[in-house]
């Protein structure tokens, strides 16, 4: 999911979520809100059932790729660089 936000600049949710787990599911609907949050902000704009990252939200893809990270929560005490 990081790598076809990060390459194709747009992210969805599948058509048939069942296939996908009821879990996976769950954490795809809030990574899905988190990145919903930065429509206001003009960084994502809606389509369909997922988000195309703006030009200006080009600038911020990391950012925006991080809700979609299952391990990143979980390394609080592992320095990263930082991101803008």
């Amino acid at each position: 999911i990081i790598n076809h936000l990060m390459c194709n600049l747009e992210v969805n949710l599948p058509e048939q979520p069942g296939i996908i787990g009821s879990e996976f599911s769950a954490r795809m609907q809030q990574a899905m809100g988190q990145v919903g949050s930065f429509e206001h902000l003009g960084l994502v704009e809606k389509f369909g059932s997922g988000y195309h990252i703006t030009p200006l939200g080009q600038l911020f893809v990391r950012n925006l790729a991080m809700p979609f990270d299952r391990y990143l929560a979980e390394q609080s005490n592992v320095v990263f660089s930082k991101t803008v």
